[in-house]
Order: C-alpha cells, then structure tokens, then sequence
C-alpha cells in the first residue's frame, strides 16, 4: 500500500503484475481505526490503520486476497464458509442465486422473493429469516422447492450453504464465551447487491430457580417485569460511512444511541427523530433517541469472531 499527498479524487482500478489495483482517496476511519477509502469500485474498509494527517491522501492497493476461481472452487468444494466472513458476505449465497438463475430461474426467482430487503415486507422477511436461524432450519427459510432445486444440479453448493446456516445458527445462540451476546449476520437486498446486516442482541439476565419451576430447569427472568434488553445494529452506508445503532428496550421504555463518523445533517436527525416519537407513541413506550458523532466506535460485542472489534474486508494492501 503506497500513501500519496492528500487529493479530493477517486482513481480507477488499473491491473498490475499481482492482481487488480486499486486507487482512492482515504476519506475517514472505521471503528478501529481503519481507513475507510472511496474508490471506483465504492467505499472499501481497508485493514490498515490510517492516522488523522493522512485523511484526503491518494492510496494505492493491490488485491492480494482470494480469487474469484479460488472462492469458486472453495464453495462446490463443500467447504464451510468461516464466520468471520459470513459476518459481511455469504458467497455461497451469491453463488446459489447465480447457479439458479441458469437451472431452475422459477426458483432462483421465488429464493430472492425470500431474502430481506427494504420495502413493506421488510420487517416480516427479516423475522422470517432470524426464525430460521434460531432454529437452524436452513431448508425452512430456502423452501421445498428451492431445496431440491440446488441439491439436483448443485449439491456440493447446497452442502456449504447448509454448513454456513448452521454456523450462523450456533452465533446467533450466545454463551458463556460471548456474555450472552446473540450475533445475527443476515443478508439484505440492496438494489442489484447482496449485504450482510449485522444485528447483536443481549437478552435479559436469566437464573434458574427450581422452585418456581417444579425443578425442570427452565430459565426465569431475574429481573422482574421489565427486563431489558440490549441491541447493536451495525452498518456500513455508502453515503454515511460506519453507522451503528445501540439501543435497549424493555416492556416500558425504548432508547437509542446513533454512532457516526460524522455529523447527520439535520434533517436527516429530524427524520429519525420523528420515527422514533411515532413508534413511542403507538407502543405507549417512555425513551429517547439520541447522536454521537465518535472517530471510533466501541468494539462489536463478539470481538473474537471480528478482529479489532469489526470485521475487516478481504483487501489486503
């Protein structure tokens, strides 16, 4: 990676002796400090630590990571998918969508109907999905259709999207190693390109007690009827930048805490304000919402499947 003197342009990727070649324009920092880079190919979170003096300078990268012929191969190979990765893409996923399209396109078709994105059906299609999950019912979420279409011309591709779902399902179990924190990696529609959502939840301490459960070892809420419960939404916008949502809320009361890199504009603040006050007022819910503007965001909850506390990309420069 080469860092030149500050300039306001994006470059275009031009092909060097390695790989692809990528040339942009440092423009903020992510969560841990990383360079978040505009180029001709978007906004790229790079892991490499840019410091405040370097904000505007021209970078260079060189993509060193895995091909498109080595993740190809990987995925019809039936390997599983690490979650590290699955916590920003799910290339088997991708790669399902694409086989469909060419074998069974009423399929491909009714599969995409099935993956969340923004519009009416979104809240429904995102419970629909984390319903999957908790259950680990990868066959639930694709459909009976779907299943047999991938398992009759690509069923190595059917086994690593299986392995991957079971992955995403014991992450969204939490546990003693990730102090109850449940992590849920879920794909979204934007446009013509698939994301992955990062959504964290942390449930309300339970304890055990035999007593009022007849000794059957069921889990009660220690906390009494207004147990609250903790959420991390964690995003990347193209327009935005990093942008995290952590909230709380219990059977009285909601709040929310916006994270970004820089000032909302405020009409944008205006906007979310006034959701929010909506949402309170048909729930009959107390709280507030509330903006930092923070040059690094706290680490993600479950920093050991992220290292430095988010995810960094396959960009190696």
């Amino acid at each position: 990676m080469s860092v030149g003197a500050p300039t306001s342009n994006a470059l275009p990727a031009q092909h060097g002796s390695g790989g692809t070649v990528i040339s942009g324009t440092i423009v903020a920092t992510g969560g841990s400090g990383q360079a978040i880079v505009n180029s001709s190919v978007g906004l790229l979170d790079v892991a490499a630590r840019a410091e405040a003096g370097q904000m505007q300078s021209a970078i260079r990268m060189e993509i060193l990571g895995r091909s498109e012929s080595d993740m190809r191969g990987r995925i019809e190979g039936g390997s599983q998918t690490p979650l590290s990765i699955l916590s920003r893409e799910w290339p088997a996923l991708e790669e399902s969508l694409r086989a469909l399209e060419v074998s069974a396109p009423q399929s491909a078709a009714q599969f995409s109907a099935a993956i969340a994105r923004p519009g009416p059906q979104l809240a429904a299609s995102m419970l629909f999905f984390l319903a999957a999950v908790r259950g680990g019912s990868l066959g639930g979420w694709l459909g009976k259709d779907t299943s047999q279409a991938l398992e009759k011309s690509h069923g190595r591709l059917l086994s690593t999207l299986s392995g991957d779902f079971q992955s995403l399902s014991r992450a969204s179990e939490g546990g003693p190693e990730t102090a109850g924190w449940r992590a849920f990696f879920m794909p979204i529609q934007n446009q013509d390109a698939l994301e992955q959502m990062r959504l964290f939840i942390l449930p309300p301490p339970f304890e055990r007690n035999e007593e009022e459960t007849g000794g059957d070892g069921e889990e009660n809420s220690n906390n009494g009827g207004d147990a609250e419960t903790r959420f991390v939404v964690d995003l990347m916008l193209s327009g935005l930048g990093p942008f995290q949502i952590d909230g709380s809320v219990a059977k009285q009361s909601m709040s929310l805490l916006i994270r970004t890199h820089r000032a909302l504009q405020p009409q944008m603040r205006a906007d979310i304000i006034e959701i929010f006050e909506k949402t309170s007022g048909r729930t009959g819910m107390s709280g507030a919402v509330s903006f930092k503007v923070q040059k690094e965001f706290p680490p993600l909850p479950i920093a050991d499947l992220m290292p430095d506390g988010r995810q960094n990309p396959d960009v190696y420069a």
